[in-house]
C-alpha cells in the first residue's frame, strides 16, 4: 500500500504541475503587455539642429546649435551648443503629441524645454528652474 500511495502522490504532483504550466502559457499568450517599452514608429528628433533663444532678458538672440540622439523607448539625449559652450540635453519625445520634452543642464542652470515638432521645425518655451527666466526656442533641421 505504501507503493501505491507513493506513486498516486507522485501522479498528483504532476498533474498540479502540468495543470500549472498550462495555466502559466495561458496566460503568458493573453497577458497584457502594457508594461513593455513601446517602440517609436519614426525617428524624426535625430540629427543635427540650429536656431536661437529668444527672450527679453537677453542683450541679443542666443544662437543654438543642436545635435540630438533618439532612442527606441522615445528617450533623448544631446548637445545644446551656444557661443558659450556646450550643455548636455536629456529629455523624451511622444510622437503622438509631436512633444520633445527635456532639459538643458549647463553648469551654473537648468532649462526645462517643451519642444513641438512641426515638419523640420522644434519650437516652444524654455525656462530656467532656479531664476524663471523664459524664452522661446525655435530650431531648424540643419541635415
Amino acid at each position: 500500500m505504501n507503493c501505491c500511495y507513493r506513486s498516486g502522490r507522485m501522479g498528483l504532483i504532476a498533474s498540479i504541475a502540468a495543470a500549472f504550466a498550462t495555466l502559466s502559457i495561458a496566460w503568458v499568450a493573453t497577458s497584457n503587455d502594457s508594461y513593455a517599452p513601446k517602440a517609436v514608429a519614426e525617428d524624426v528628433i535625430s540629427g543635427s539642429w540650429v536656431g536661437v533663444a529668444e527672450s527679453d532678458a537677453f542683450p541679443e538672440d542666443l544662437e543654438l546649435w543642436v545635435t540630438l540622439e533618439m532612442g527606441e523607448d522615445g528617450s533623448v539625449e544631446g548637445i545644446f551648443g551656444t557661443p558659450d559652450g556646450d550643455a548636455p540635453f536629456i529629455g523624451h519625445y511622444d510622437a503622438d503629441a509631436n512633444l520633445l520634452t527635456g532639459e538643458v543642464t549647463p553648469e551654473d542652470a537648468n532649462w526645462e524645454l517643451e519642444l513641438t515638432l512641426d515638419g523640420d521645425e522644434l519650437a516652444g518655451p524654455a525656462t530656467e528652474t532656479n531664476s524663471g527666466l523664459t524664452a522661446e526656442v525655435t530650431l531648424e533641421r540643419s541635415e
